[in-house]
C-alpha cells in the first residue's frame, strides 16, 4: 500500500495536530518500510511546522530534523538494516502477529485482512511486506484519513484501536529505547509522541475509543527528557 500525501514529493508543512494526521502517517510509513532516500532525506530536512504544534511533538520533530542533517544517508542504511532485517532477523520485528502473539503471520494479521477488505483497501502490487508491519499500518491510516465527518473519523478511530493500539506504542517504545541506533532512535520518539497524541486525538472525539491511561500520557516526555540526557553524555 501506498499513501498519496502532501509528504510526497514536496516539503511537508506541518500546521496542527489534526492537519498533520495524515503527513505524521506517511512520513512514518516511509521511514520504516526503507532507510531515506536521498531525495527523503533533503524534505526532511526542510520540515516546517506551526508554532501552535504540540510541545512535545514539536521537540519530537525537530529532534527528527536535526539528526536527518547530522546523520549520513550510509549510517541511515546501516541502522535499518540491523534493526529490522539482519542476519536471519533483526534486532527488531515491527509486525503486529509478533508483538501480540509472537508468532509471524498469525491472527492479528487475519484480522487486519478482513477489516482492509471490509474497507475496500488492497494490497499494492509488488509490495513484500504484510499488512501488520509497522509502516504498511501507518500507510493504511494515512489512505484511511479522507475526511473528518464523523463517519470517516469513526473508522478511522475502529481500526487505530483494533490493530495499531494495541501493539503499535509499545513498538515505538522500544526503537526510542534503542539508544545505540542514532537515528532510529529519533524515529522511536518521534513514532512514539505520535501515537500519543492520536489516542487523545480519538479519546476527545470518541470517547468510548479511550486511548491513553495516565501513566501511558506521560511516557512520551519522558522518553523525549531520556534522549536528551543520553544526547548529552555522548556528545561529551
Amino acid at each position: 500500500m501506498s499513501a498519496n500525501t502532501h509528504f510526497a514529493g514536496q516539503t511537508a508543512r506541518l500546521n496542527s495536530f489534526t492537519a498533520i494526521r495524515v503527513d505524521g502517517y506517511a512520513l512514518l510509513g516511509a521511514l520504516l518500510r526503507q532507510p531515506p532516500s536521498p531525495e527523503m532525506k533533503r524534505l526532511l530536512s526542510e520540515m516546517q511546522w506551526n508554532e501552535d504544534l504540540d510541545d512535545d511533538l514539536e521537540e519530537a520533530l525537530t529532534i527528527l530534523k536535526e539528526g536527518v542533517v547530522r546523520i549520513s544517508a550510509e549510517e541511515m542504511e546501516m541502522e535499518y538494516f540491523k534493526l529490522f532485517i539482519g542476519l536471519g532477523r533483526g534486532i527488531l520485528i515491527p509486525y503486529g502477529s509478533w508483538y501480540l502473539e509472537e508468532m509471524i503471520q498469525s491472527g492479528p494479521l487475519a484480522a487486519i485482512r478482513f477489516d482492509l477488505n471490509r474497507l475496500g483497501l488492497v494490497r499494492q502490487a509488488g509490495s513484500y511486506e504484510s499488512e501488520d508491519h509497522a509502516g504498511a499500518l501507518c500507510e493504511t491510516m494515512a489512505l484511511l484519513i479522507t475526511s473528518d465527518d464523523d463517519e470517516g473519523s469513526r473508522k478511522q478511530a475502529e481500526f487505530f484501536k483494533s490493530h495499531l493500539y494495541s501493539w503499535l506504542p509499545r513498538f515505538f517504545t522500544d526503537l526510542a529505547a534503542a539508544k545505540e541506533w542514532d537515528f532510529y532512535q529519533m524515529v522511536g520518539i518521534f513514532g512514539r509522541v505520535f501515537m500519543e497524541k492520536e489516542s487523545a486525538y480519538f479519546k476527545s472525539a470518541f470517547p468510548e475509543f479511550s486511548g491513553v491511561s495516565h501513566s501511558q500520557s506521560t511516557q512520551a516526555a519522558k522518553t523525549i527528557e531520556e534522549f536528551h540526557n543520553h544526547d548529552q553524555q555522548r556528545r561529551q
